[in-house]
């Protein structure tokens, strides 16, 4: 073959190449002509990674009930609900423990002061009380339960002695209020007399008490006590402090027990 000859050949043969070549049809993009609710191979590897991302953002955030639109907390939280349901129960339990023993002490106070023990009895009374472990709160000392006033006693002088005004209205307070029906009017017997400790002992001592005669069973109280080397040299300034609380209660029509 002459040179001319494979030259005529090669071009008859890229001529028909071309000619193959445009009569190919023009192929669609697949990716472009896709639905929509499908994604190419190129973005599914991608897609499937922000899946397994939200997948797991969910599991950590919460737990949804396929039956219900509860959202239910992870594990973490719940412990940590948890914790503070157990801790309110606590609290809870406290306060009531607290209640009883708060109540448990107002009503010994109430027993010892009705039964008109002395301080000695009341501190027997309490150290039994104490041996037994939900009574160990309890004080020690008669003067703690019933609550003594320790306040600077005022001290009246009345010639060679002096009186002590314990009060009229905190007397009657502090006893009236154990009594559920109490009489509209109380009516007042009022008696004082001297006594000694003993023979050798110069000084005498006069308290000044009284009794609710419509009450039954009310035993005598003291609203006040003077000392002295004699009986009161000036009767007047001995009833003085008890005739001015009367006056008081008059004039502010009665005296309030239990409200």
């Amino acid at each position: 073959m002459t040179k001319r000859q494979q030259q005529n050949r090669l071009s008859h043969l890229r001529g028909s190449v071309n000619l193959k070549k445009e009569n190919l049809p023009n192929l669609p993009n697949l990716e472009e002509n896709l639905p929509n609710y499908v994604e190419p191979p190129s973005r599914q590897t991608a897609s499937n990674e922000n899946v397994q991302n939200n997948v797991m953002d969910v599991s950590e955030n919460t737990f949804v009930d396929s039956n219900s639109n509860v959202q239910i907390p992870p594990p973490s939280q719940q412990i940590a609900s948890n914790e503070n349901i157990q801790m309110n129960v606590m609290e809870v339990s406290e306060n009531i423990v607290v209640d009883s023993y708060s109540n448990f002490k107002i009503l010994l106070q109430q027993y010892c002061l009705n039964s008109n023990l002395n301080h000695v009895q009341i501190m027997g009374l309490l150290g039994l009380l104490r041996t037994h472990r939900c009574f160990q709160r309890l004080p020690k000392d008669s003067r703690t339960l019933l609550k003594c006033n320790r306040d600077e006693i005022s001290l009246i002088t009345i010639g060679n002695g002096v009186y002590w005004h314990i009060g009229l209205c905190y007397t009657l307070r502090e006893h009236l209020r154990f009594y559920e029906n109490l009489p509209d009017v109380l009516k007042l017997d009022l008696n004082t007399d001297g006594l000694s400790l003993s023979k050798s002992n110069p000084y005498q001592f006069w308290p000044l008490q009284y009794r609710i005669t419509n009450i039954p069973g009310f035993k005598p109280l003291i609203v006040g006590i003077y000392k002295g080397s004699e009986k009161p040299s000036d009767i007047n300034l001995f009833f003085q402090k008890l005739i001015d609380e009367y006056e008081d209660i008059k004039h502010q029509d009665g005296l309030l027990v239990n409200n």
